[in-house]
């Protein structure tokens, strides 16, 4: 389920039913959940999207303009 379905799932609405009560309230949790884990993990997540951006920009040949080999070799 992706972010928008269960920010949907999250949101007080008309539903009356015990089980849709359920589902809204495990919905909310679960999104305040994932919103408090990226924001005491924000720095690393940023600081692995920076090194992915930099190996990617370094994984063809002669990245460096000095004749260096791509970064990332593919298995043989």
């Amino acid at each position: 389920m992706g972010y928008a379905v269960m920010n949907a799932y999250a949101q007080p609405n008309s539903a009356v039913s015990p089980a849709a009560q359920t589902v809204t309230k495990v919905a909310s949790a679960l999104m305040k959940s994932a919103e408090d884990t990226q924001s005491i993990f924000k720095d690393q997540i940023n600081a692995i999207s920076q090194l992915r951006a930099v190996a990617n920009e370094c994984n063809i040949e002669d990245w460096d303009a000095y004749g260096a080999q791509p970064l990332i070799q593919p298995p043989y």
